[in-house]
């Protein structure tokens, strides 16, 4: 009787976990009605001789770019900066494309912060 009712509850517990069609279709959603509206997602410091001052490329508009210093001590950020010359400059972002297995584009960066090759594999079902 015990082992009856404790399934029962389980499986009652389990059955109403399960999200309803309307549910899952918002969550489906969610990429599209999200997409373009996030800036400034992902920053990646380049940091200047000394460490207390840094600056990055910070995407602002769909294909638009800016570089912003930053001094550490100061607490200061300044966009319109000129990266020294001798500094690493970011390539630039190749355009995204859709992948084969679907309509959504697939873009990847790869950076090899070692001193050795890095070896990378691309896999499409």
């Amino acid at each position: 009787m015990l082992f009856r009712l404790a399934l029962t509850l389980l499986t009652a517990s389990t059955a109403f976990a399960q999200g309803t069609k309307a549910d899952y279709e918002r969550a489906d959603s969610l990429l599209r009605r999200t997409d373009g509206k996030v800036s400034r997602a992902r920053v990646e410091p380049h940091w200047l001789p000394g460490g207390d001052s840094f600056w990055y490329r910070a995407e602002i508009a769909l294909g638009k770019f800016e570089n912003v210093f930053v001094d550490c001590v100061k607490g200061e950020r300044c966009a319109a900066y000129e990266p020294p010359a001798d500094s690493v400059k970011p390539a630039p972002l190749a355009a995204p494309r859709a992948s084969g297995a679907s309509d959504v584009e697939t873009s990847i960066m790869f950076i090899n912060k070692t001193d050795g090759n890095a070896v990378c594999w691309w896999m499409t079902t």
